[in-house]
């Protein structure tokens, strides 16, 4: 009995990172991660197939779920995201008896967000027409896809203060509401402060300044130009170099952001009549 223990595969646990790395099960088998969602329920959709031959599985699996490579039973054991577009995976290997432990759920749920409407490219090309530069490729697909958008309750990046709100939303193509209005905005906020190719997104709440789409090294990043960086008599291109990363692109900015909770104040104290802390106008005025 104790040489058909030491003949069953031990339990082994692999890591996987979206759809760029290559794990290598004990079988000759590979495995790689084509796609996932966090929501509604966590689902991973793998593929693997073994070298040596043409065999290949491509399957979904639900967090918790198991799946069949060659002659050996894996279980999604664990999901991890922190911006809902790249993710991490651990998968464990199951034998007979060993059902693997507790699923780990790690995927951060971001703020909901509420679009305004998908737009034709005819207006993209409009405004288009109407700025010095176009706008950048990934932002404009999402501003025809969205046309903005509106977050539900306030919300932020972790531990920042500055907030987009219903009132301060991502900004569209509403000519009609010059607040929401994105080609208003450039022309009120990026262009004294900005250089063209730098497109103001959304002007925040909270903590104020404005957020900030454009190319870094080849990337669409989105920066925060915070208010103290909008004062004194600086150029678009010095002021540019005052601006701090907020995200990678916007679907990573969508994917990090949390409602924002404001801090708990003291109870409010009731003062009343005949009261040291009471402030009578009598005491203090003459009629």
């Amino acid at each position: 009995m104790g040489d058909d223990a030491r003949e069953l595969p031990q339990p082994l646990e692999i890591g996987l990172r979206d759809n760029t790395a290559v794990a290598d099960l004990p079988n000759g088998w590979q495995v790689l991660i084509v796609g996932w969602q966090g929501r509604p329920e966590p689902v991973v959709r793998l593929r693997a197939w073994e070298w040596r031959s043409e065999q290949k599985v491509e399957v979904a699996v639900p967090l918790g779920g198991t799946f069949q490579v060659g002659d050996e039973t894996w279980r999604l054991m664990e999901m991890t995201s922190s911006d809902n577009v790249d993710v991490r995976i651990r998968i464990r290997r199951i034998g007979p008896g060993d059902p693997g432990g507790e699923p780990v759920n790690n995927v951060v749920e971001p703020a909901e967000m509420r679009p305004f409407g998908e737009i034709g490219w005819d207006r993209i090309a409009a405004l288009n027409e109407q700025l010095p530069q176009p706008v950048l490729p990934g932002y404009q697909h999402w501003l025809r896809q969205n046309n903005g958008a509106q977050p539900v309750r306030p919300c932020r990046l972790p531990g920042q203060h500055y907030l987009l709100t219903p009132e301060r939303p991502l900004l569209g193509l509403h000519p009609d509401y010059p607040p929401f209005d994105f080609l208003t905005a450039q022309r009120q906020w990026r262009d004294p402060y900005l250089p063209p190719d730098h497109f103001v997104i959304a002007v925040p709440g909270g903590a104020g300044g404005l957020l900030v789409t454009h190319f870094r090294l080849g990337v669409e990043t989105i920066n925060y130009l915070p208010p103290d960086a909008m004062t004194g008599r600086l150029d678009p291109e010095e002021r540019a170099t005052l601006l701090r990363p907020a995200a990678q692109g916007i679907e990573r900015l969508l994917g990090k952001l949390e409602y924002y909770e404001p801090p708990a104040g003291p109870s409010a104290e009731e003062i009343v009549p005949e009261t040291p802390r009471y402030w009578d106008r009598s005491m203090m005025f003459e009629d």
